[in-house]
């Protein structure tokens, strides 16, 4: 499934020792030690801009602290690890992990949502008068509904499924990229980008040629397998294929020739085309 969330490898940072082993495991810790790990929220949760957040302290650990800000925010501070690491103390959230009986280690879950734009997840560690933090960055995607309509495919109308209700909705974090949203099946969006500067048609309308990647639409075929969707100028390697692609931002008319497929091969290439209330 795409998505536009990017999920940035862990980052932590000692600030009490140059020992990094040193309270790292749990059940044999002379310091604190935090890690904050990232993950989708699940069913019942947008994962453009809701986020799992699991945070795990170990032993050491006698207070645990959060907290989420845009990262150009942080960075602006232009603070050190130390100063920043009180910030979070001083202004994040203090969790309430549950505590493995074993070992002493522990953990808690939170989910954060509409967490737009890049924003940085710190978790500060506290104990013994000394602080451990731990960073994780999240990228949220915000989307702008632009019309509501009736998407057709003719293709999968062939293959017995009509028209659907969706909405047109546009991306404010990257620009020339829309969406129609669970348009086939909840989690798979049908995306396309704009390929082109405006242009003009004979009419004086203004329009922009588009282009769809492959892309999986929750639909099955069979035995085949997944449906996937692309447009016939990708399929082909042949962008002259594009002028078939069109969008007209002032009607919010879209059109795409459009390739289904599964692993196999081609199912078939026809016009999809969304329609504005």
């Amino acid at each position: 499934m795409k998505k536009y969330i990017i999920i940035s490898a862990l980052a932590v940072l000692a600030l009490v020792s140059c020992q990094k082993e040193v309270g790292s495991v749990p059940g044999n810790d002379t310091a604190p030690f935090a890690l904050v790990g990232t993950s989708s929220p699940g069913d019942g949760y947008d994962s453009d801009c809701d986020v799992k957040i699991r945070f795990t302290a170990n032993s050491a650990t006698e207070e645990l602290y959060y907290f989420i800000e845009p990262t150009a925010t942080k960075d602006a501070r232009e603070m050190d690890d130390q100063a920043y690491a009180d910030y979070v103390v001083a202004n994040g959230t203090k969790l309430d992990p549950v505590v493995n009986e074993y070992d002493g280690s522990k953990t808690q879950d939170i989910i954060g949502t509409s967490v737009f734009g890049d924003n940085t997840i710190s978790a500060v560690a506290v104990g013994g008068g000394k602080k451990y933090i731990a960073y994780a960055t999240f990228s949220g995607v915000q989307w702008t509904t632009l019309a509501t309509g009736t998407f057709t495919s003719a293709v999968l109308k062939k293959l017995g499924l009509g028209a659907i209700p969706t909405k047109l909705q546009k991306c404010e974090q990257v620009p020339g990229l829309y969406r129609f949203p669970n348009l086939y099946a909840d989690g798979y969006h049908y995306q396309f980008k704009l390929a082109t500067e405006a242009l003009t048609d004979g009419d004086g309308d203004t329009y922009y040629e588009v282009s769809v990647e492959g892309q999986e639409t929750g639909l099955s075929y069979g035995s085949y397998g997944a449906i996937s969707v692309r447009d016939v100028a990708t399929w082909q390697g042949n962008t002259g294929y594009r002028v078939y692609n069109n969008f007209y931002p002032a009607y919010n008319y879209v059109i795409i020739w459009a390739q289904y497929y599964v692993a196999a091969g081609n199912l078939g290439y026809d016009d999809d085309e969304f329609i504005p209330d």
